[in-house]
């Protein structure tokens, strides 16, 4: 299994009816680093409702990393209420942080390279500290 970044762009009612474009910018740091181990940009023109074209580029590169025109099986996106996103998580060149599983009868084991750093609690769903993924009904952690 693939560890991606999701994000998701809530609207204030309906989105949009006219063309409109989205940046996203995703970084991707070490704890005492001043500077981004990689960041990328992600463009998308949206054009009757629905992602017209988008990529995923890198300043480091010429070309993009995927696009609409390449999209591959690891990026996604798409417009409907909301705007979602998901990328893998390599392409930022980022290391989680923090793993829980799943011991007998269900009980969650959280382990982190921060002993002080405790799983959050948001809406009945428990959530990684390095904030890749959602628990829910005792599903491990794929961090």
């Amino acid at each position: 299994m693939k560890i991606s970044v999701y994000g998701r762009l809530d609207f204030v009612g309906k989105p949009p009816e006219v063309d409109f474009d989205l940046v996203v910018n995703l970084e991707s740091r070490s704890a005492d680093a001043q500077r981004p181990r990689r960041a990328l940009r992600l463009d998308v023109r949206v054009q009757g409702g629905k992602p017209a074209s988008w990529q995923v580029s890198s300043q480091e590169e010429q070309t993009p990393i995927a696009s609409s025109e390449h999209p591959g099986e690891d990026v996604k996106v798409a417009l409907h209420r909301n705007f979602e996103f998901r990328i893998p998580l390599a392409w930022l060149l980022a290391k989680p942080t923090a793993s829980v599983s799943v011991g007998a009868g269900g009980k969650s084991n959280y382990s982190s390279g921060d002993p002080a750093a405790p799983a959050l609690q948001r809406g009945g769903k428990t959530v990684c500290p390095s904030m890749l993924c959602l628990l829910r009904d005792g599903l491990s952690c794929v961090c």
